[in-house]
C-alpha cells in the first residue's frame, strides 16, 4: 500500500471483510489493515486519517 500514501494530506480508510465472514477475516481486514493504515499515514506524515464503518439495521 506504501505507493498510495505518497503525497496525500488526508487517507480514508473504508475497507473491511464484511458482514458475513468469520471472526478470522474480521482481524485480518477490519484490525490489521486498518493499523497498517495508520501506521503508513504516520510514517508518511499524513495528519488526517478518517476511518468509515457501516453496518446493516
Amino acid at each position: 500500500m506504501t505507493h498510495a500514501f505518497k503525497d496525500m494530506d488526508v487517507v480514508i480508510f473504508t475497507a473491511g471483510s464484511g458482514g458475513n465472514t468469520g471472526a478470522d477475516k474480521t482481524i485480518i481486514f477490519d484490525l490489521w489493515g486498518a493499523i497498517k493504515a495508520v501506521n503508513l499515514a504516520e510514517q508518511f506524515n499524513i495528519e488526517h486519517f478518517v476511518q468509515l464503518s457501516a453496518t446493516n439495521i
